[in-house]
C-alpha cells in the first residue's frame, strides 16, 4: 500500500525529535562525541544530530541533508511513481524540447528576504531528483554566510555537471533561478545553463479563473488535493533564518525545512497533474481549462486535439463568451465558416458591448456569402450601438463605404434602379 507523504513526514518528525539515538556515520559521531566531551558549543554538532552531512569543497564546507521516499509514497492525488510513468509529451511540449524524466531537478530555495538585489541570500537550495526506487529532495543549508560559495559549489557538483539537466521549478524564472545565478556570479563562480520548466505559467494558464490564486498552496489545496498541517508559513522563514543565526539552534529551522521539502515534492505532483491534463489521462474540471488546454493545442498545431478541447470547453456548464469567441476564430481558421457565423450570431445578439463577433459575421456575409444587404444592415447596428470607441468607429465607417459601393454595383449589375 502507498505510504503518504503526510505519514513520512510525521515519521521524520519524530526521528528528528528524538535524535539524540539518531544513528551516524562513524566519522561524524566520533566528532560529535569529541566535541560534547570537550564542552564545546559548535553549531555542527546540531546540525549532525539532525541528520546534515558535512561536505568538503574548495570553498570550505557545507552541509547538506537528503531525505529519500519510496516511490510508491503519495502526495495529495499522485504517487512519486507516477512521474516516471509519464510520456511526457505534454510536458515537453511545455518545455519546448524533449523532456528526459531522468534529467529533471526539482528545485526551490527559501530566503532572507523577498527582494531581489544583492541583499537578499538563499539559504536554503532544494533539489529533488529521481534515483532508482526512490525520489530524494537534498536540502543545501548557508547556515553561516561565508558558506555560500561552498552550498553553490556542492550544489552545482552534485546536480548539475551533465548539461542536460532540467530545471522544475514554481515561479522560478522570475525569482529562485535568476537570484541563485547572480549569487553565483558574486562568489565568481560560472552561471549555470539549465533547460526551464516553470510550473507558474501553466498552472495560471489553466486554473487562474477557478481559484483565489494560483499560489502554490491554493493549487495544492485544490488541484492536487494537499493538505498541510500545521504548516509554517513562508513568509516566517527569513525570521527564522536570523534568528539561527543569533542562537545557533536547528530547532528553529526545523519548520522552514519541513516546508521547503512540501514544496519540492509538490512539485513533482503538480507535473504529473498538468501532464495527465495535456494528456488526456486526467479530466478538466470547467470550461476554462478545456478552453486553456485548447489554446496550447491549437498553438502546438495539434487540430484534432485542439477541436475536441474547444468543444469541451463551450460544452461545459461555465461556458463563457471568450470560450465561444476563441472557438468561432478556431473554426474560420479550419474553414468552418457557417459553424463559425452560426457562434457569432448568437453571440452579436447576446453581448451587444463586444463588437468583435458583429464584425467577423459582417465580414462573412461580404466577402463569403456576398449578401451585401446583410452585410450592410450589420454594419450600421454595430455603429449605432453605445460605447464604440473612435478608431472602431472609424473602421467601422471604411467599412460601411465599402459594402455600399458593392451593393450599389450589385443592384446596377442587376438592373435596379
Amino acid at each position: 500500500m502507498a505510504r503518504s507523504l503526510l505519514d513520512k513526514v510525521r515519521a521524520l518528525q519524530e526521528s528528528v525529535s528524538g535524535r539524540e539515538t539518531s544513528p551516524l556515520p562513524t566519522d561524524d559521531r566520533d566528532l560529535l562525541g569529541e566535541r560534547l566531551d570537550g564542552h564545546v558549543h559548535d553549531p555542527s554538532t546540531e546540525l549532525l544530530a539532525a541528520g546534515f552531512s558535512r561536505i568538503e569543497t574548495p570553498f570550505g564546507h557545507c552541509w547538506c541533508r537528503t531525505t529519500p521516499f519510496d516511490v510508491c509514497t503519495r502526495h495529495g492525488d499522485a504517487l512519486f511513481r507516477d512521474f516516471l510513468e509519464l510520456e511526457a509529451g505534454g510536458l515537453s511540449r511545455l518545455l519546448g524540447s524533449r523532456l528526459d524524466i531522468g534529467s529533471v531537478r526539482f528545485y526551490d530555495t527559501e530566503t532572507n528576504g523577498l527582494g531581489t538585489g544583492a541583499g537578499t541570500l538563499p539559504f536554503l537550495h532544494s533539489v529533488g531528483y529521481f534515483a532508482e526506487d526512490e525520489f530524494c529532495v537534498a536540502q543545501y543549508f548557508v547556515d553561516d554566510y561565508d558558506a555560500e560559495a561552498a552550498v553553490l559549489y556542492a550544489m552545482e557538483s552534485n546536480h548539475f555537471t551533465d548539461g542536460d539537466a532540467i530545471l522544475v521549478s514554481y515561479n522560478g524564472k522570475s525569482f529562485d533561478w535568476p537570484l541563485l545565478q547572480s549569487r553565483r556570479v558574486m562568489r565568481q563562480l560560472a552561471k549555470l545553463s539549465v533547460k526551464h520548466l516553470d510550473l507558474l505559467h501553466p498552472s495560471r494558464r489553466l486554473w487562474k479563473h477557478e481559484l483565489p490564486s494560483v499560489k502554490l498552496a491554493e493549487i495544492e489545496r485544490h488541484v492536487l488535493n494537499v493538505e498541510r498541517e500545521h504548516d509554517l508559513p513562508g513568509s516566517e522563514a527569513p525570521a527564522r533564518y536570523f534568528e539561527y543565526l543569533e542562537s545557533r539552534s536547528f530547532d528553529v529551522m526545523e519548520d522552514v525545512f519541513r516546508h521547503n521539502l512540501l514544496d519540492v515534492c509538490s512539485l513533482v505532483a503538480l507535473c504529473v497533474k498538468i501532464s495527465h491534463l495535456i494528456d488526456g489521462v486526467a479530466e478538466a474540471s470547467g470550461g476554462r481549462t478545456h478552453l486553456a488546454l485548447a489554446t496550447w493545442f491549437d498553438a502546438w498545431h495539434d487540430i484534432q486535439a485542439a477541436g475536441i478541447a474547444y468543444r469541451n470547453a463551450v460544452n461545459a456548464r461555465d461556458a463563457d463568451w471568450r470560450s465561444f469567441w476563441l472557438y468561432s476564430l478556431f473554426l474560420k481558421r479550419q474553414g468552418a465558416l457557417e459553424e463559425a457565423a452560426s457562434i457569432w450570431t448568437t453571440l452579436a445578439d447576446q453581448a451587444p458591448g463586444q463588437p468583435e463577433p458583429a464584425i467577423e459575421l459582417a465580414k462573412y456575409y461580404e466577402h463569403h456569402v456576398r449578401d451585401f444587404a446583410a452585410a450592410l444592415a450589420i454594419v450600421e447596428k454595430t455603429l449605432n450601438q453605445h460605447g464604440v470607441s473612435p478608431p472602431l468607429a472609424a473602421a467601422l465607417e471604411y467599412r460601411l463605404a465599402r459594402i455600399q459601393r458593392k451593393l450599389a454595383q450589385q443592384c446596377k449589375g442587376a438592373g435596379w434602379s
